[in-house]
C-alpha cells in the first residue's frame, strides 16, 4: 500500500507539471526584437475572414511573419499551399509597428510566429509565438452565425472535473445573445442551469462583447457522469433572428483504464534484455501505458540516462488494437485504444533487486487504479557459451557502386553482449587490404557504428575495382564470428539504367469530397523537386481515367492528372509516358480481342496526346498478368511488360538476362509501420483499407537501388508523396506521419504513400549515379526498340 501511494503521488506531480518548460530570456543587448500584439494572448478564435497580426519591433528592418498548422505541422505559403517553413514580409509602417494579413484562412488550430531581421541578417533569439483557432464561420457578415471550438468533435473529457467551452458568433446587425444547449444521447434530455436533467432548456453564455458582430463566447460546465453527448450554440442578432450551429459530439469519461501485465520470471540474468507485455482497456479509449524501475534496495528509480535517481518513468510500446476492439485519434492527433497490447524491454546493468511499475492514461487523462508492481531480482550473468551473430545487409552480394563513397550495415547479437564490430575492405584482385593512410597492405580493421542490434561503417573507395567487406564481430568474452560480402566501385553511368515510374500518375491523395489533403504533395510539385536532383520520372497513363478537363477522383481518394497535366510534367520537367490499360481492367479476364484493346489500343489516345514513347512499357493493372498474354498480345505492341519483383534487370543475351515473352521486374516502394522500435508505429498504423502490414522503406535502401548497378536496367515504381503528419479516425480516409527529420519515425498508413522528405534525401544521395531513363530507350538500347517503328 506504501509503494501504491507513493506511485499515485508521483502521478499526479507528473501531470501537474509534465510539458512545463522554463526558457531563459534573451540578454537585453539580444537585438533585433519582435513583439505580437494580435492576437495578444494564446487561444485567440478567428473566422474565415482574413486575419491581421500586428505588432511591434526594434532594431530590425524587417519582420518575417509565418504559419503554421499546429497538428499537420506545416506551414502556409503565399500561394495558398502547405509545406516547409515559408515566411511572409510583413508591412511596416515605419514606427516600430508591423500587420501582416492572412487572406483565407481555414479552420484549424495554428501558430503565428514572428521573426525580427536586422540589416545585418541576425534575427531575434526568442521567436515570439501565438497559438489560435479558426472556426467554421462565413468571412462576409450576415445573417446569425455560430460554432463550438471547444470541446472538438470526439473530445473525451473528465466527468467531474470542469470544462470550458468556447466558441464565436457573428452577426451583421451584432450578436446579442447565445446560448448553449447540452444534449445526453442515451437519455433524450437536456442539462439544466440548476444541475438538474429534463427537458428542452438553453444555457446563455458570457459574451465578450455584447452587440459587436464578431463575439467569442464562453461557458464552464462540470460534467457530473459518464455520458455522451451533443452541444450546440445558439446565436441571436439584433434583430432577434436566432440561428443554431452544427453539433458537436462530446464525451465524459468516469472509467480509469485496467493495465495488466503478463506472467513473466521472477529471475533474470544481467546484461540481458527482459521484455514484459501486458495489455490495457478503456471503455473511452487508452492512451498511454508508462513503466518505471526501482531498484527495491535504493529506492532509487532508473533514468533515461542511464543513472538511478529521483522517479522517472518512460513510453511501453502499444502494439494496436486488440483484435475485435476500437480505435479513436483526436482533433490534436493523438490516438487511443479501447484495448491495445503493449511491451517494454530492459537490459539490467548489474545484479539486483528491481520492481517494475506500470502505469496508464485514457484519452481523457484519467489514471488507472492498480498501478501494477512486478518485483523481479537479477542475477550475475551466465557464463558467455556461445559467438555472436550477425549479417552484412548492405552491400547485397555482388552489389554495384557508382559513388565512391559507400555506406556499409549490417546486424550484431550475441546472447550476453557485442562489444565491438570491425570492419575491414580487401581488394578482391590483389588480396590486400585497405590501410588507414589510404595505401594497401596486410590485414587491416577498422571500428564500425553499433548502434543496438545494428552497425554501419562508411569507406570511400579510391578507384573503380572488384573488393570484399568483411565484418569482425566480437563480444564480451572474445568470442567473434566473420561475415563477407563482395561489392563492386564502378564511377560510370553508361549501361547502368534507372527508370522511376510514377504508377497512375496520381495527382495527390483526396478527401472524400475530392478535395486534395492538406500535406499530400500535387505531382507537379514532385517533379520539379525530382528535376532538381537530377531526375526525370515515366508516369503511367490509365487512359480512360485522364480527363481533358478536370481531374477525376475515385473512391479510392486520389485524383489523376488530366491531359493538360501530362503535357506540363512531358514540356517542363521532362517526363515520359507508358501505358496502365485503357480503363484499368483484370487482363486475365478479358477475351484476347479485349486484352488487346485494353492494352495496344491505348497507344493510340497516348499518341494522339503526344506521348509517343508508351510503347517502352504496358503496366498491367493489379498485377494482373500471365505469361500467354504477354507473348501472344502485350509483347507485340510493348517492348516490355510490367511484373513486379525485385527491379532488377538484364539485358537480353547475358545469363538471366529478359528474354520471351519480354517481362520486365519492378520493385515497388512500400510505405508502412515505421522503423524505430520503441514507438507504436512499428507494430501497428491506422490504414484506410484495415491493415498495412508493410515496412517502411529506408532512404538509404532506396538510395542504394536508385545508384544503379553496371550492365543493368533498375524499375522503381512510387505512387503518391506526403508530408507533415495528417492522422485521421477509421473511414475519413488516408493517415500518415512525416514529421521530423528522423526518418525511422514515419509512417504511411497506405502502402502507396511516401514521405517526399525521404524520398528527396534518396535522390539526392543517387543524383549522377546511373543514366534516368524511360523504358523506351532501355528499349532501344537492348534491341526491342524495333517496335517504335511498328506502331
Amino acid at each position: 500500500m506504501r509503494l501504491r501511494r507513493l506511485l499515485a503521488r508521483v502521478v499526479a506531480f507528473a501531470m501537474l507539471t509534465g510539458g512545463l518548460v522554463v526558457v531563459a530570456a534573451a540578454p537585453a543587448a539580444a537585438a533585433p526584437a519582435g513583439v505580437i500584439a494580435e492576437p495578444s494572448s494564446d487561444g485567440a478564435l478567428y473566422t474565415r475572414a482574413p486575419i491581421t497580426f500586428g505588432g511591434t519591433m526594434s532594431g530590425a528592418t524587417r519582420m518575417v511573419v509565418a504559419v503554421s498548422d499546429r497538428v499537420g505541422k506545416l506551414w502556409w505559403h503565399s500561394d495558398g499551399t502547405w509545406g516547409d517553413y515559408e515566411g511572409q514580409d510583413a508591412r511596416l509602417d515605419g514606427s516600430g509597428s508591423w500587420s501582416f494579413t492572412w487572406p483565407n484562412p481555414e479552420p484549424g488550430d495554428y501558430l503565428v510566429q514572428a521573426k525580427a531581421t536586422a540589416a545585418d541578417g541576425s534575427i531575434d533569439t526568442a521567436l515570439p509565438y501565438r497559438r489560435f483557432t479558426v472556426v467554421d464561420l462565413p468571412a462576409t457578415l450576415g445573417t446569425p452565425a455560430g460554432a463550438v471550438a471547444e470541446p472538438t468533435a470526439g473530445t473525451v473529457t473528465r466527468a467531474g472535473a470542469t470544462m470550458t467551452m468556447r466558441g464565436v458568433g457573428q452577426a451583421s446587425s451584432g450578436v446579442t445573445w447565445a446560448a448553449l444547449t447540452i444534449f445526453e444521447r442515451d437519455t433524450g434530455d437536456f442539462w439544466h442551469a440548476d444541475g438538474t436533467w429534463g427537458a428542452f432548456e438553453m444555457l446563455p453564455v458570457t459574451i465578450d462583447s455584447p452587440g459587436a458582430t464578431r463575439v467569442t463566447w464562453r461557458y464552464d460546465w462540470t460534467p457530473p457522469r459518464e455520458g455522451d453527448y451533443w452541444v450546440a450554440i445558439r446565436t441571436r442578432d439584433a434583430q432577434g433572428v436566432t440561428a443554431v450551429s452544427a453539433s458537436v459530439p462530446l464525451f465524459t469519461d468516469a472509467t480509469p483504464p485496467v493495465v495488466t501485465v503478463a506472467a513473466g520470471q521472477a529471475a533474470y540474468p544481467a546484461l540481458h534484455p527482459i521484455t514484459w507485455t501486458g495489455a490495457v482497456t478503456d471503455n473511452r479509449g487508452a492512451a498511454s501505458v508508462r513503466v518505471a524501475i526501482m531498484d527495491r534496495v535504493s529506492k532509487l528509480w532508473w533514468r533515461n540516462d542511464g543513472t538511478w535517481g529521483d522517479y522517472q518513468d518512460r513510453p511501453a510500446t502499444l502494439t494496436g488494437p486488440a483484435t475485435g476492439k476500437s480505435w479513436t485519434v483526436s482533433a490534436t492527433g493523438q490516438m487511443s485504444f479501447t484495448g491495445a497490447g503493449w511491451s517494454f524491454s530492459w537490459v539490467p546493468p548489474a545484479p539486483g533487486s528491481y520492481g517494475l511499475a506500470v502505469l496508464s492514461n485514457d484519452a481523457s487523462g484519467r489514471p488507472d487504479a492498480a498501478h501494477p508492481w512486478v518485483p523481479f531480482t537479477v542475477s550475475p550473468p551466465a557464463p558467455d557459451a556461445s559467438p555472436p551473430t550477425g549479417a552484412i545487409t548492405d552491400p547485397a552480394g555482388g552489389q554495384g557502386f557508382a559513388s565512391p563513397d559507400i555506406r556499409m550495415r549490417g546486424t550484431a547479437t550475441d546472447d550476453v553482449a557485442v562489444a565491438n564490430v570491425f570492419a575491414g575492405v580487401q581488394d578482391r584482385d590483389t588480396g590486400k587490404w585497405w590501410q588507414a593512410n589510404g595505401t594497401w597492405g596486410g590485414v587491416k580493421w577498422f571500428p564500425a557504428t553499433v548502434t543496438g542490434e545494428t552497425w554501419s561503417y562508411d569507406w570511400h573507395a579510391p578507384a573503380a575495382g572488384h573488393y570484399v567487406l568483411a565484418a569482425r564481430i566480437v563480444d564480451t568474452a572474445g568470442k567473434e564470428v566473420t561475415r563477407w560480402q563482395s561489392f563492386d566501385h564502378d564511377p560510370g553511368t553508361n549501361g547502368r539504367y534507372v527508370t522511376l515510374l510514377m504508377s497512375r500518375s496520381q495527382w495527390a491523395a483526396t478527401d472524400g469530397l475530392c478535395r486534395p489533403l492538406r500535406g499530400a504533395v500535387p505531382l507537379d510539385e514532385a517533379a520539379r523537386q525530382f528535376k532538381a536532383r537530377g531526375f526525370a520520372a515515366t508516369g503511367t497513363v490509365v487512359v480512360d481515367r485522364t480527363l481533358d478537363q478536370g481531374r477525376q477522383c475515385l473512391s479510392e481518394l486520389v485524383d489523376y492528372a488530366n491531359w493538360a497535366d501530362l503535357a506540363g510534367l512531358r514540356d517542363t520537367y521532362g517526363w515520359t509516358f507508358v501505358s496502365h490499360s485503357m480503363s484499368y481492367r483484370d487482363m486475365t479476364l478479358l477475351t484476347p480481342a479485349d486484352q488487346r484493346a485494353e492494352s495496344c489500343g491505348s497507344l493510340t489516345p497516348l499518341a494522339a496526346h503526344g506521348h509517343t514513347r508508351a510503347w517502352g512499357l504496358f503496366i498491367y493493372p493489379n498485377d494482373k498478368q500471365t505469361a500467354q498474354i504477354q507473348q501472344d498480345v502485350v509483347s507485340t505492341c510493348f517492348a516490355f511488360g510490367r511484373k513486379y519483383g525485385t527491379g532488377l534487370n538484364t539485358p537480353p543475351g547475358t545469363p538471366g538476362g529478359l528474354a520471351a515473352p519480354y517481362f520486365q521486374s519492378t520493385w515497388s516502394i512500400p510505405g508502412g509501420k515505421c522503423a524505430d522500435q520503441t514507438l507504436p508505429c512499428s507494430r501497428w498504423v491506422p490504414s484506410p483499407n484495415g491493415v498495412n502490414d508493410y515496412a517502411y522503406a529506408s532512404p538509404d535502401r532506396l538510395a542504394d537501388f536508385l545508384k544503379g548497378y553496371p550492365g543493368s536496367w533498375r524499375s522503381l515504381q512510387a505512387y503518391r508523396f506526403v508530408r507533415g503528419t495528417h492522422i485521421v479516425n477509421p473511414g475519413q480516409g488516408e493517415s500518415w506521419d512525416c514529421n521530423g527529420s528522423d526518418w525511422r519515425t514515419h509512417w504511411t498508413g497506405s502502402a502507396e504513400a511516401y514521405c517526399l522528405t525521404d524520398f528527396l534525401t534518396a535522390l539526392s544521395a543517387a543524383r549522377g549515379q546511373a543514366t534516368v531513363a524511360d523504358p523506351a530507350t532501355v528499349a532501344e538500347s537492348w534491341g526491342r526498340g524495333a517496335l517504335a517503328s511498328v506502331l
